[in-house]
């Protein structure tokens, strides 16, 4: 079978599919004399295999180990024993936090806390001058890429994104002295409305909040290695086409986790 009917069998995007080539986790196919790709039936349950996978929460590299015949078992109770090792190291940062950090039989000449007129100079923050909360600095080309008006009227300053949902404010100047709204730029801002299915999550690639729900785990899976997949091949530019002017994965991951916690959707 060619690609697209691969593709159509398992959900898995050709652009993944031929990732998942380049990197080791599908072998590398049989070409005809068209030179097109020409696929097996083993390479549609091994690619169904790791889109399950990837849908329970695998990474790559543990599929790879995976399919270079290594057991699942192993898999398996390496992801647990990571689990668990962040687990103890939280446990055990909280206990030394409580304790000062020292053992008891240090004293007090080893470790002295600062004395109680000790005070610590303030941090420089940059606050939203609506909202309060702190500002993400991002680079002065994103906020000219996604102005709607002249860019006369972006001043030469250094610019910070508001992600607070309820506040209007996308883009500020750390003294207040300017900002720029919601009604100011191009794209609707995924961080304003963030249960708008029809505003983009990924603005690279084109995914939207309700695509990214609506998907099934093995789609919302491929859909991950697909944008992977992007940024490896250097197809991404979050810096001019994402408002926070950095990538979206970490946003497109929120969705999808929501997504789980979320009660199943009733149809009749």
């Amino acid at each position: 079978m060619v690609i697209h009917e691969l593709t159509q069998q398992t959900g898995v995007p050709a652009k993944t599919i031929r990732y998942y080539e380049s990197i080791g986790l599908l072998p590398r196919p049989h070409r005809a004399e068209n030179n097109y790709r020409q696929y097996t039936p083993a390479d549609g349950e091994r690619l169904r295999f790791i889109a399950s996978a990837r849908s329970l929460g695998f990474s790559l590299p543990c599929c790879l180990l995976t399919m270079c015949r290594a057991s699942i078992a192993f898999a398996i109770y390496s992801r647990l024993t990571a689990i668990q090792d962040r687990s103890r190291f939280r446990k055990e940062s909280f206990s030394m936090t409580e304790s000062g950090g020292c053992p008891p039989e240090a004293g007090n000449a080893v470790c002295e806390l600062p004395a109680q007129n000790f005070q610590r100079p303030p941090r420089v923050t940059h606050a939203c001058p609506v909202c309060g909360e702190k500002g993400k600095p991002v680079q002065g080309q994103t906020v000219k890429a996604f102005l709607s008006a002249s860019l006369r009227a972006v001043q030469e300053v250094e610019y910070l994104f508001c992600k607070t949902q309820t506040c209007p404010v996308v883009y500020f100047a750390p003294a207040g002295e300017r900002t720029l709204t919601v009604e100011q730029v191009r794209e609707r801002v995924y961080q304003k409305e963030p249960d708008a299915e029809e505003v983009f999550v990924c603005y690279c690639f084109r995914h939207t909040v309700g695509d990214i729900r609506a998907a099934s785990p093995q789609s919302q899976a491929a859909l991950l290695d697909d944008i992977n997949a992007g940024i490896n091949a250097d197809q991404c530019a979050c810096d001019l086409r994402n408002p926070q002017g950095s990538c979206c994965l970490g946003n497109v991951r929120g969705v999808i986790k929501q997504g789980q916690k979320m009660p199943a959707r009733v149809t009749h």
